[in-house]
């Protein structure tokens, strides 16, 4: 499913480099094969989109943070508030927009109805697990890539710092705590 997915968006995933877009991809294949398990048959194409997805905002920087300009690309190009959401709020993105000085209002027009913390915690654990070019790899090494890429006093090293228990836990398993 998460090749078809990828096949359906490779113009949009075409904007992202070659390594990010391994990444995205394995991400959303790691989803599709636990979904059966955890997501609710309705909702399975629309979390695995997501999960495709979830770094697009890369290629479409506005705010620069990749969550919230990810989200708002993908609501500009008519993508389900499911979908929107998930990227918005990706493993742990509410603390990276804290480092940055966001307001919390960013995330309100991203809001469901009903909450799902069942799927951030399954993107988060397939975000968590997959390198920069798609391998996968533990929550620790996945952080330490993080840190090393950006750097000391970058935001997004901050970020990881701040979140690091958080992201963790969410890398445990694609059920597990977060």
């Amino acid at each position: 499913m998460a090749e078809v997915v990828a096949d359906l968006y490779a113009d949009l995933l075409d904007d992202l480099t070659e390594s990010r877009r391994r990444h995205s991809v394995q991400v959303g294949r790691k989803v599709a094969d636990v979904a059966s398990d955890i997501v609710p048959p309705a909702l399975r194409a629309e979390v695995i989109t997501a999960a495709v997805l979830h770094d697009i905002g890369y290629a479409y920087p506005d705010t620069g943070m990749h969550a919230i300009d990810g989200a708002a690309f993908l609501r500009r190009s008519g993508f389900s508030d499911l979908v929107c959401h998930l990227v918005a709020h990706h493993s742990c993105s509410h603390i990276e927009a804290a480092v940055r000085g966001m307001p919390d209002s960013v995330y309100e027009s991203y809001a469901l109805a009903l909450p799902r913390p069942e799927l951030h915690r399954l993107i988060a654990w397939a975000d968590m697990t997959t390198g920069p070019t798609g391998e996968t790899v533990t929550v620790e090494e996945r952080l330490a890539e993080i840190e090393s890429r950006y750097g000391i006093g970058d935001p997004v090293t901050e970020f990881i710092a701040r979140a690091r228990a958080e992201l963790l836990a969410a890398g445990q398993s694609p059920s597990g705590s977060m």
